[in-house]
């Protein structure tokens, strides 16, 4: 069994590590992919009722998208909004994009997938597990800061009332996401390294 999950990760690593060398007809169809797993994510709802934002699941594969995908992430989530903008009931609650609380966050996760992806491309900082946390942290306040202006937009409320609603309730959710993001972009992009090592 132990064998197994080596050779799947040795697998899946050498594809992520040698990702951005992929032909572009690859790494549109991750990027489909990645998408298609923004919205299954999206279903996984936790609603509360102190907030007229739910947890889902979708941080954790947005930060996951910009980890093994690059800049190519973004992309990603740039089709998740076209396909949910065309009526694709794919955001949470099995709902297309509409004029709703969670509108804000939605539009943030693109640039947050483009930071983590930039940082996987260009940042030697990002070869850490410690370093994907920072970025994947710096990701996660873009979602929040887009998510609460257009909360407190819609609802017409003060900015603070807006954290209060839509971003500190779910910092220990998001930071959770972060450190699981984290490492399992870890995992798999050096899952091609620690095999080899132990071959040689």
């Amino acid at each position: 069994m132990g064998s197994i999950v080596i050779v799947i990760r040795r697998a899946i690593g050498r594809v992520f590590a040698d990702f951005l060398d992929l032909p572009v007809s690859y790494k549109l169809a991750f990027s489909c992919i990645f998408a298609l797993l923004t919205g299954v994510s999206a279903q996984i709802r936790i609603p509360l009722p102190f907030s007229p934002v739910p947890v889902t699941g979708q941080v954790l594969v947005v930060l996951l998208a910009g980890g093994l995908l690059g800049r190519w992430g973004a992309l990603s989530q740039a089709f998740y909004i076209a396909g949910a903008a065309s009526g694709i009931p794919w955001c949470s609650g099995g709902m297309a994009l509409s004029v709703s609380p969670t509108l804000g966050y939605i539009a943030g996760f693109l640039p947050a997938a483009f930071l983590v992806g930039l940082a996987r491309e260009r940042c030697h900082l990002f070869e850490r597990v410690s370093g994907k946390v920072l970025v994947m942290l710096a990701a996660v306040l873009i979602i929040h800061a887009c998510g609460v202006l257009w909360l407190s937009a819609l609802l017409h409320i003060p900015v603070i009332r807006g954290l209060e609603l839509g971003s500190l309730p779910f910092v220990p959710f998001d930071v959770v996401k972060v450190y699981g993001a984290a490492y399992l972009a870890h995992f798999f992009l050096s899952g091609h390294k620690t095999s080899d090592s132990r071959e040689n």
